[in-house]
């Protein structure tokens, strides 16, 4: 029984054509099983708007729909009765409410945590953050688009509940709000109104808050780093985000900005809800301007979404499934649905349109499996021995080896060159191959973004500064500046034992042949060891000699062999004296036929100087003068 209504089925008959005849001239009446229909006369030119919306604003209270239609010709108000019906109290909405800024709150700090890390996952700073940059621009524009309808609806004197939000897990933490409209639409008016209110409301909220994440983007750059594989998703750009792209800063993939992925969410709100399908916003809208066209637009719209999903973005597929078993693809004609719209909301009906344009995008997410690597090759062997005046040269080559299975990615990269040496007495310089000529940089250089399969060619210098620096080991460090990938080369300098010996003598003439004179019993020579390597001892001994009546003394000894010690960089010298003796016994060590006699060569001698790692042997001749 209703509240206001008359009682009896004679009694509600009579209340029907009495309520009607107060605003409209009647003239016939038909009772069918749950409508009652009144024929009223309508002149040429009446305009019968205000008095319909009167008469439902009087029988909607009580639980009387009237509809405005035509019967051949005929104007027709029929009258369906409906239950009283118990709605959920505001508590309801106050409780989803606040469910949805714990779950939204909740994906604020993992889009943080993916961003600007600080601390665990639920540290404080990471919540806090997460609530401000993204909670709080997420949740205000959904409430506006929600408000929007509501004010709306309450300005048309249209029954409608507050937003109920709705909480769903990371990544997004709501899927969305609604408000219930508890009451059918009076005419087209007030569908146009409605239905474009909500876009409108979120679309003006999206645009703020993309710019504002835009620029903390570019202010305040992602200090997470990426994994060097996974799954990388791209949010696809809607038309109106591209172009304020263009004229803020945007960084690359991977480093959105929490406050531009709600601003990126708004757009997508706004475009979903302008689909002109069913009794979405934009079923509202093509309602109000087509009428009952508007059901060639609802499966237009249904067709292009399977097609889409099935050719190329999976997740339209399942929203076609959505509209079509949840929503509708028809949409219920108004109360009245003979009242035009005026210019004003036909203009607004086209620029609703030019925002599904605008905010909708085809392919609004793209996923691909990734990989960010690359290769450090080395030109030279990785160990070196140089001497104390040398440098060791490390040739290596970076590459980019990353691989995506998505295009949109090109897994682009920048890389830091760092090393660190195990001795700090070897100074180390770093080149940097550019057009044909090495280029010296700092330590810590940050190469130009490389691209998939490009490289770079560098090369590090190390040289000893004292004498005394044996060997160092060196790790060059290669850091990634997208991900926290690090490779790294071992490589190793050594000073190595080397000399040179340079042996002189007044008496030489060329080479290794020096004149004897009859006369003269001792010949003298310099013997000087020239150390170009590590601390070492240099043996120093005869050989041969080819003639007995002569022998070999060291000065420094008096004896006929001697031993150098000589330091890194530094030379000694020993005096070499041949001498005539009486009784000298030949020391041939070289077989005869290996020595060239001559008529006019009087001794032959050879000496060796030996040190750790290396023999090296002289032939002298002396030749009569």
């Amino acid at each position: 029984m209703m509240a206001y209504g008359p009682e009896g089925y004679r009694d509600e008959i009579d209340f029907i054509q009495s309520t009607i005849g107060k605003y409209f001239p009647t003239y016939k009446t038909q009772v069918e099983y749950d409508m009652v229909s009144v024929y009223i006369n309508v002149y040429r030119g009446e305009d019968i708007e205000d008095r319909f919306d009167e008469l439902r604003k009087e029988m909607v209270p009580k639980n009387y729909i009237p509809y405005l239609r035509d019967d051949n010709g005929e104007y027709v108000i029929s009258v369906k009765k409906t239950e009283q019906k118990n709605y959920r109290s505001v508590k309801t909405n106050i409780v989803m409410l606040f469910i949805t800024i714990a779950t939204t709150l909740i994906a604020g700090t993992f889009w943080w945590h993916s961003y600007r890390p600080v601390g665990g996952f639920f540290s404080l700073h990471n919540i806090l953050n997460g609530g401000l940059f993204f909670t709080l621009p997420l949740m205000t524009i959904l409430g506006v688009h929600e408000l929007s309808h509501y004010f709306s609806a309450k300005s048309h004197n249209i029954h409608a509940s507050l937003p109920f939000f709705i909480p769903a897990p990371p990544p997004l933490g709501t899927i969305g709000a609604f408000i219930s409209i508890r009451e059918p639409i009076p005419d087209k008016k007030s569908l146009m109104d409605v239905g474009v209110a909500g876009p409108i409301g979120g679309l003006l909220v999206a645009i703020p808050v993309s710019i504002i994440g835009l620029y903390l983007g570019d202010v305040m750059p992602a200090t997470a780093p990426l994994s060097p594989q996974g799954m990388l998703w791209d949010f696809r750009f809607p038309a109106i985000l591209r172009f304020l792209s263009f004229i803020l800063p945007f960084g690359e993939v991977g480093s959105f900005h929490p406050t531009l992925f709600a601003g990126w969410v708004g757009f997508l709100v706004t475009g979903l809800n302008l689909l002109p399908a069913g009794q979405l916003d934009g079923g509202h809208v093509v309602r109000a301007l087509l009428g009952e066209k508007a059901k060639y637009a609802s499966y237009a719209a249904i067709i292009f979404l399977i097609a889409v999903g099935l050719w190329q973005y999976i997740g339209w597929l399942v929203f076609a499934l959505f509209i079509l078993f949840l929503v509708g693809v028809k949409h219920p004609p108004p109360l009245n649905d003979f009242t035009k719209l005026d210019n004003k909301r036909k203009i607004i009906g086209v620029a609703a349109v030019i925002i599904l344009f605008i905010s909708f995008h085809p392919v609004p997410i793209e996923q691909a499996e990734y990989r960010f690597d690359y290769t450090i090759d080395m030109e030279e062997s990785t160990v070196q021995n140089i001497t104390i005046n040398d440098t060791a040269v490390y040739t290596f080559k970076i590459t980019n080896t990353g691989s995506s299975d998505n295009d949109i990615f090109d897994i682009s990269d920048e890389y830091h060159i760092t090393y660190s040496l195990s001795n700090n007495t070897w100074r180390t310089d770093l080149y940097l191959l550019q057009n044909q000529t090495w280029t010296q940089v700092e330590e810590g250089y940050l190469t130009n973004t490389l691209k998939r399969n490009d490289n770079i060619t560098m090369r590090l210098e190390v040289e000893p500064l004292t004498v005394n620096a044996t060997s160092t080991d060196i790790q060059l460090r290669v850091d990634s500046n997208t991900t926290n990938l690090r490779r790294t080369k071992e490589v190793t300098a050594n000073i190595r034992f080397d000399y040179d010996v340079d042996i002189t003598g007044e008496d030489i003439i060329y080479q290794n042949i020096f004149l004897m004179e009859e006369d003269k019993d001792d010949y003298l020579f310099n013997v000087t060891v020239n150390n170009k390597g590590r601390i070492d001892d240099y043996s120093i001994q005869t050989l041969y000699i080819t003639n007995e009546s002569w022998n070999i003394y060291y000065t420094d000894s008096q004896t006929k062999n001697t031993t150098l010690t000589v330091l890194p960089g530094e030379s000694e010298t020993t005096g070499m004296i041949l001498r005539r003796e009486e009784n000298g016994q030949e020391i041939e060590l070289y077989s005869s036929n290996q020595i060239h006699s001559t008529d006019n060569v009087v001794v032959r001698f050879g000496i060796q100087v030996q040190g750790s790692d290396r023999t090296e042997t002289f032939e002298f001749v002396g030749v009569k003068a």
